[in-house]
């Protein structure tokens, strides 16, 4: 495999601000060495106002205003 996807919109949906929802993505293998995956993540209202998502989580430091969602991989049991 030498492509990857760099970008995922869903749209169509609608909820109030304080709602949650859970999206669903499915990953194939990652490329060796990659342990974490942020997923940068814009999320913009009807109102046009836009959240940005996509502060990155540095060891040592308190979590950010605005996190990026973040994906840990592990390694699989025996």
């Amino acid at each position: 495999m030498n492509e990857a996807v760099s970008e995922i919109t869903w749209t169509k949906g609608k909820f109030e601000p304080v709602q949650y929802r859970d999206f669903s993505v499915a990953l194939g293998q990652h490329p060796d060495g990659t342990y974490q995956l942020a997923f940068k993540t814009l999320q913009t209202y009807s109102d046009g106002k836009v959240m940005r998502w996509i502060e990155e989580p540095k060891a040592g430091q308190p979590e950010p205003e605005n996190p990026a969602p973040m994906l840990k991989r592990t390694k699989a049991a025996d």
